[in-house]
């Protein structure tokens, strides 16, 4: 197992090790076939790392690599291969000391303990969730379309990284155009993001359409009214219903 830098890179940390398996294959005779390869999975991935020793979770909750930071996605391979029990591998320290940075920037306080996420505030973990927002929530959302890392912004371990990857690859761009968004059909919007981040499966297309709403009602702009409306006229999901009635409330 191996993290790799930069956020978001699922897709391309898993052809990195389509490479490796492949001179495994070559070199070592281990069958291809018999390789599963895993990123972003159901499996507990940030635990795995840290068991591996090379990563030791920090006061936000994510696993800290020395050189890395926390800005890397983790991909791993299961391979058909007997192994031998050894000894636990030796923990790293504790990265954090007595910084509380990430817990300081929070906007919403999911961070009111230490090393423990609340994914029903955490504006991240709420980004892909097909639920409504808590009315908090909604107020702290201020004007994204999809996730939060204030938390990894302000930490050290973030700073004169040793591993970066180019940003463009999966990147969406500076800003969506937020009265277009919410007015362009389901192909469209799907076209929009087709080969980025956003495209992916698990980023639920009505959690997206619920967090422009609620991105509206926020911005205040009375242009996008009818935009919002237009989500009421037609019957949604109550997580839509509910995010377009807040926004209208807002404009």
């Amino acid at each position: 197992m191996a993290p790799f830098a930069r956020a978001h890179y699922y897709r391309q940390a898993v052809r990195m090790l389509r490479g490796v398996v492949g001179r495994l294959e070559q070199e070592q005779g281990v069958p291809s076939a018999g390789v599963r390869l895993f990123s972003n999975s159901r499996l507990p991935e940030k635990p795995l790392l840290v068991a591996t020793g090379l990563a030791a979770y920090g006061r936000n909750g994510c696993a800290i690599v020395p050189g890395l930071g926390s800005l890397f996605v983790i991909a791993g391979a299961v391979l058909p291969l007997p192994t031998r029990l050894s000894a636990p591998a030796a923990p790293l320290p504790q990265p954090c000391g007595s910084c509380r940075a990430c817990q300081a920037a929070c906007p919403v306080g999911a961070l009111g303990r230490p090393y423990v996420v609340d994914r029903d505030r955490c504006l991240q973990a709420v980004a892909t969730s097909p639920r409504e927002m808590s009315e908090g929530v909604m107020d702290a959302w201020g004007v994204r379309l999809y996730g939060c890392q204030s938390c990894q912004s302000v930490c050290p371990h973030n700073r004169g990284l040793s591993c970066t990857a180019p940003p463009a690859v999966g990147e969406v761009g500076a800003g969506i155009p937020l009265l277009s968004f919410l007015s362009e059909d389901a192909p469209a919007r799907a076209a929009r993001f087709r080969g980025s981040a956003l495209g992916m499966s698990w980023v639920p297309a009505e959690a997206l359409v619920r967090n422009a709403l609620v991105a509206a009602g926020n911005r205040g702009d009375i242009c996008a009214r009818s935009a919002v409306e237009a989500w009421l006229r037609n019957e949604h999901s109550p997580l839509i219903a509910t995010a377009a009635r807040w926004a209208r409330a807002r404009l």
